[in-house]
């Protein structure tokens, strides 16, 4: 367990959890207005965590997401469409959009 958090239980991350909700909060939007996701994916369990903690499925339930193909990168909610932690990050960060529906790429 992390030495300052003895409750800790491996399943969420608090600081993601509260980040996300503020960040919401000032941008007037909510999880369900995301159209991409960067999210930290070391482990396979921290990218399904990291679903649940921005608020894309329910505590238990992020699995779901890549299962029914929403975070593949035609998906309807795209997951590292960057290349992910190896690419393009490192660490704990993370990183949402809101497309406005045109070409990601720009010019």
């Amino acid at each position: 367990r992390p030495f300052n958090d003895p409750h800790f239980g491996y399943t969420g991350f608090k600081a993601t959890q509260l980040a996300s909700t503020q960040a919401y909060e000032q941008a007037g939007v909510t999880a369900q207005d995301i159209d991409f996701a960067e999210v930290h994916d070391c482990f396979t369990w921290t990218e399904l965590t990291n679903y649940e903690d921005l608020g894309f499925a329910k505590k238990g339930e992020g699995h779901r997401l890549n299962r029914a193909g929403v975070t593949a990168p035609d998906g309807r909610e795209p997951d590292n469409p960057g290349g992910g932690r190896e690419v393009c990050h490192q660490g704990g960060s993370w990183r949402v959009g809101v497309s406005d529906g045109g070409d990601a790429g720009g010019a």
